[in-house]
């Protein structure tokens, strides 16, 4: 419980300083390989495609803005 709060908090801090998608990547491949203990190969596919699914949803269909790296 103690790496999905920190994880999370890590997130909080990182999101306005780099923007949405590198910590999502990072958050979601940390979880996948220390909670989940998937293999590498599936966990880098999966964070990547889910974060570029978010990006597609929100930013190209729903004209949303995420943070951005600058």
């Amino acid at each position: 419980m103690a790496g999905v709060v920190v994880g999370l908090v890590g997130f909080a801090v990182l999101l306005p300083l780099v923007g949405f998608e590198i910590p999502s990547v990072v958050l979601l491949l940390a979880w996948m390989r220390v909670l989940g203990k998937e293999a590498w190969g599936l966990s880098v596919v999966v964070s990547v495609g889910t974060v570029a699914a978010f990006y597609g949803v929100f930013v190209v269909l729903l004209e949303i803005p995420l943070p951005r790296l600058i």
